[in-house]
């Protein structure tokens, strides 16, 4: 008799092993479908965000001249690609009060668009750690750029 028993639960145990494997298959999309769920809604329309805006960064596009009368300068770069004001790499007095005009959005990046026109030597990266420590922040330097004014910057919103 206890032989006729034990076959007859040999037999059912890989039913089981494939049973048990489905329980658990269930209890993890279970688990799944709910975290999903427990998800708040936002009800409100999101605006279109840029990419920075959702890193928390507050880009400011600067152009770094290479020749001519922009040899080593540096110029703010306005939403048209026009250059604005001469910004002073030197000292951090220009850039500081650049920032304080602006409204506080994140953490600020300088993207310095470095012109395609001359030698970019005269950016070498020690006058751009130099700067950096200078001025107090991260500086992206972009190689090379070419200035189209009236053309849009990338990432701007339109005014």
């Amino acid at each position: 008799m206890n032989l006729r028993a034990t076959g007859i639960i040999v037999r059912f145990i890989p039913l089981l092993d494939v049973a048990f494997i489905l329980l658990g298959m269930m209890i993890v999309l279970m688990a799944q479908a709910q975290m999903r769920s427990s998800k708040p809604k936002d009800t409100a329309p999101k605006e279109n965000k840029t990419l920075a805006d959702a890193a928390g960064l507050d880009l400011i596009y600067l152009y770094a001249g290479t020749s001519g009368g922009e040899l080593g300068r540096c110029y703010e770069l306005g939403q048209q690609q026009e250059l604005l004001r001469e910004v002073r790499t030197d000292v951090a007095d220009d850039l500081n009060r650049m920032l304080a005009l602006r409204s506080k959005r994140g953490n600020p990046l300088v993207i310095l668009l470095i012109s395609d026109q001359g030698f970019d030597a005269v950016w070498s990266e020690k006058k751009l750690s130099a700067m950096k420590k200078q001025w107090g922040v991260e500086i992206a330097p972009i190689y090379p750029f070419h200035r189209q004014p009236g053309v849009t910057r990338p990432g701007s919103k339109p005014s």
